[in-house]
């Protein structure tokens, strides 16, 4: 009988497949090991630091040891609360300690903690908290607690809510119990530490540690079942990679729901000891450079949208700049390229480096709080060359992650010798990847298996099947290929692939940065062509955002294009009616298509959309990837009028 490489329910094991040599070959260790080893080697060690009042001087913090303190209490309450081993916990709210404290109390009460996205509507957080069956919900305050009410009769399973921020107001049409943190913290004081060891004494590296939603961008989100031995083999492996330890520090900002956040933020703070600053709420909304001032994190991961606010924003104080100040920075830009690539190559920097160095590289990382910064990360989609090179002329060489909820959020880590621009590194020691049915080119779907795969999919046998087979290899769904037989480079989806009503196959993604690189004024577009005679594209342009909104005014950025067009358009509105707007978007297109490889493969009608594209309006995912069949589906009138013959 063949072996069995995924289970799909929560109390069921996995078999740890352990090399003879290598990382396959570390020791299996549960979280609950990790931790206490942490803690024993660590315990006065500031482990998570955060304010309690807007304005604050300075961070609070846990110790180690504190840490571990209010695990313990809160693993004791979901014990005294009734909830049972295997059952599901779900966390809703921006990254916190109580975020941390409810996650690994969790697993320490042999429960299975699963994150909430705080952008989902009432909808999409009922649909993960019935799909689980979960009878415990730790949320932030009363914004997110009113969502849940608003779905309280689809939700009979849930028992308990905790609010962990403010006092919560307690309703009597609550068909479940609601409790401040202070009140759920207090609840199992009188239960012994023994009541969690004994929860804990049969869980192994084996069994699932956390649920991981995915992002939903191509149909419903799955449950990815991810088990202790995931979690902290994948953590020790990437530091290594990394070469931290616990000398380093995070600022936690990304979703903690989200596979990324979740290893760099909570993971190696719990296995390896690093250092977890806690950022605001409003982090993505402009405050997250105040934090990384006030920090100087060594180590900072963002997804590509970040990476490209910053950029965004640096080219704008390098457009205002004039004289001898722009001739510097021009200057040194150069000096900062070749120097990050000889840095990669092993050679000596250029004549002129230093100089560079200290009248621009050390001030613009200053400025933006990274420097301290040893290493910089760019994960969940892939970053535009025109980024990625961008910094490099910075001296900041931004190292792409490949990974997925499903291969624990790392495939292929690039880093140093294993950089090339425009891959995302080589797979990281122990995991076996590779091209299937490769085209003439090389390209084919990325494949692997490894002790970073999945368990399966909670409760969906036939999704499990169909992505895992009978060797063990997870189907990531992702075209790409090999570079020098080791570096991996993407080039598309599968299921984002447009088939032409001629036959041809391509993939929208090389189009779309070609697009992009072309028109500084684009914030998205997405190509349409599938069973279509010719392909067109969706544009939205640069808009300001208020409150997670996005407005109909133009971004200063924005503005100065259209300015340097002779344009005097300052909103939307104005912008899509413009001759001139729409004269340059032409051009920009001639170049584009003067690009493409095929006939086939060139943009033949485009259009501007009427808003931006956002997480509000349900077009973006959490990390900010387009959802491709949602725009389809809200803008097919206006998709239709660019076939119209």
């Amino acid at each position: 009988m063949s072996k069995r490489h995924w289970v799909t329910l929560p109390h069921e094991r996995i078999e740890v497949t352990v090399a003879a040599t290598g990382n396959a070959s570390l020791p299996p260790v549960t979280i609950i090991e990790a931790f206490d080893k942490t803690v024993q080697k660590l315990p006065d060690k500031g482990a998570l630091f955060f304010k309690t009042k807007p304005g604050q001087s300075g961070f609070d913090s846990f110790t180690f040891t504190q840490f571990r303190e209010q695990v313990y209490k809160v693993a004791k309450s979901i014990i005294k609360l009734g909830v049972q081993k295997w059952e599901r916990v779900g966390i809703l709210g921006f990254n916190s300690p109580e975020w941390f404290i409810a996650d690994v109390a969790s697993v320490y009460a042999g429960c299975i903690p699963f994150g909430i996205y705080t952008t989902n509507g009432p909808e999409a957080c009922q649909f993960v908290l019935e799909f689980t069956k979960c009878p415990l919900l730790v949320l932030e305050n009363a914004v997110q607690l009113r969502k849940i009410r608003e779905v309280a009769s689809q939700l009979p399973l849930l028992k308990t809510v905790v609010v962990w921020s403010g006092t919560p107001v307690k309703e009597a049409s609550d068909p479940w119990q609601v409790l401040s943190w202070q009140e759920f913290r207090d609840l199992g004081s009188d239960l012994p530490d023994q009541a969690v060891s004994e929860r804990t004494l049969d869980i192994a590296p084996g069994n699932c540690a956390c649920l991981i939603f995915t992002s939903g961008t191509t149909g419903p989100p799955k449950a990815v079942m991810v088990s202790h031995d995931n979690l902290t083999w994948v953590t020790s492996v990437v530091r290594a990679a990394l070469a931290a330890d616990h000398n380093d520090s995070w600022v936690s900002y990304l979703p903690l729901s989200h596979i990324a956040a979740k290893m760099v933020d909570l993971m190696a703070c719990v296995v390896e000891g690093t250092s977890v600053y806690f950022a605001q709420p409003d982090a993505l909304k402009g405050t997250l450079v105040d934090t990384l001032r006030e920090v100087r994190p060594t180590l900072f991961l963002g997804v590509p949208r970040v990476w490209e606010k910053m950029m965004e924003k640096l080219q704008a104080i390098g457009a205002a700049n004039s004289g001898i100040k722009k001739k510097i920075g021009t200057w040194a830009k150069k000096k900062g390229a070749a120097g990050s690539l000889a840095k990669l190559e092993g050679k000596s920097k250029p004549s002129g480096w230093s100089l560079a160095n200290s009248l621009v590289f050390k001030k613009v990382k200053a400025g933006l709080g990274l420097d301290r910064m040893r290493v910089a990360l760019v994960g969940a989609a892939p970053m535009s060359r025109d980024c990625t090179l961008y910094f490099m002329s910075l001296d900041i060489s931004v190292f792409e992650v490949f990974g997925m909820s499903e291969s624990t959020g790392c495939v292929t880590f690039s880093i140093n010798h294993q950089f090339k621009i425009g891959a995302c590194g080589s797979p990281i020691e122990g995991v076996d990847l590779k091209i299937n049915r490769p085209d003439s080119d090389g390209n084919g779907e990325i494949t692997f298996k490894g002790r970073n795969l999945m368990m399966g999919y909670l409760f969906d046998e036939p999704s499990t099947v169909k992505d895992i087979d009978a060797d063990g290899f997870f189907h990531t769904g992702d075209i790409g290929k090999l570079f020098d037989g080791t570096h991996l480079g993407i080039t598309g989806r599968i299921k984002e692939l447009i088939i032409t009503a001629g036959g041809e196959n391509i993939p929208p993604l090389p189009i779309e940065e070609s697009i992009k690189r072309e028109l500084a004024i684009v914030s998205n577009c997405m190509v349409i062509g599938d069973k279509r005679k010719f392909l067109s594209c969706l544009l939205t342009l640069r808009c300001l955002v208020v409150d997670d909104e996005p407005t109909q005014d133009l971004t200063r950025e924005a503005v100065a294009l259209c300015k340097a067009i002779g344009s005097d358009a300052t909103t939307l509105p104005q912008a899509i009616r413009d001759p001139k707007v729409i004269a340059a978007i032409d051009e920009a297109f001639v170049r584009v298509n003067k690009k493409a490889i095929s006939h086939a493969h060139t943009i033949q009608k485009w259009v501007i959309l009427p808003n931006e594209l956002s997480i509000s309006g349900n077009e973006l995912g959490p990390t900010l990837k387009m959802k491709r069949r949602t725009i389809a589906t809200k803008y097919d009138s206006l998709i239709e009028t660019l076939y119209v013959e």
